[in-house]
């Protein structure tokens, strides 16, 4: 009976500890790469290389200060931003916070349907090509100071101003809705805009003939 009870004893501790592994495991801060791939994760840290996640939650921030971040069908509890690196949004991608980029290595913004940032934009203080396609915004966007060119086209701005200001060359667009400040309002032009599409997980400028 004895060795019963301690054998009992044994195998619940076994299943405790486990069960408190797997809990430490998900409050801790992730580096990508290597990439993700489904599950659920505390928040990510990205210095580096390039970090591809999908089909992933994760329930706090991003953070960024090297590499390049390409999200898909993914769902982000916190903010996403990069200081010094790049980040794409591919389609499918809800954040809840913020997203904020500024000192852009490579092109970075978000394309693709169902792509939905429930705080704020902001994209300031960047050499590199930004682009804005078919999001929805909860609160305001904001695109400042900036000297790499700016796609803005098809978003919904709720929350929020879009605001344009101190870019060089003004950004180009069409189809947004939402209070437009400065650039982005009646100088934002259709035919001469710029358009991407994804190849090769890329963000590549085309010419727009229309949508």
């Amino acid at each position: 009976m004895g060795i019963r009870l301690s054998l009992h004893v044994w195998v619940m501790s076994i299943a405790l500890l486990a069960v408190t592994d797997v809990r430490a495991a998900t409050n801790q801060v992730v580096s990508c790469p290597p990439s993700l791939n489904g599950g659920t994760i505390a928040s990510v840290r990205v210095q580096g290389g390039t970090c591809d996640i999908r089909d992933t939650r994760v329930e706090g921030d991003i953070q960024i200060t090297g590499g390049v971040v390409n999200i898909r069908d993914s769902h982000i509890g916190g903010a996403i931003r990069s200081q010094g690196g790049a980040v794409r949004l591919f389609g499918g991608v809800t954040v809840e916070g913020d997203l904020q980029i500024t000192r852009a290595t490579e092109g970075s913004g978000f394309l693709g349907d169902n792509n939905r940032i429930n705080g704020t934009v902001r994209y300031w203080q960047n050499s590199e090509y930004f682009t804005a396609h078919y999001g929805t915004i909860g609160g305001g966007m904001s695109i400042e100071n900036n000297t790499g060119g700016a796609s803005i086209i098809g978003n919904s701005v709720g929350g929020g101003d879009l605001i344009c200001r101190g870019n060089d060359p003004s950004p180009t667009g069409f189809d947004n809705k939402g209070n437009k400040v400065d650039q982005c309002s009646g100088r934002m032009r259709g035919k001469t805009a710029a358009s991407t599409q994804v190849r090769d997980g890329q963000l590549r400028r085309q010419p727009v003939h229309g949508r």
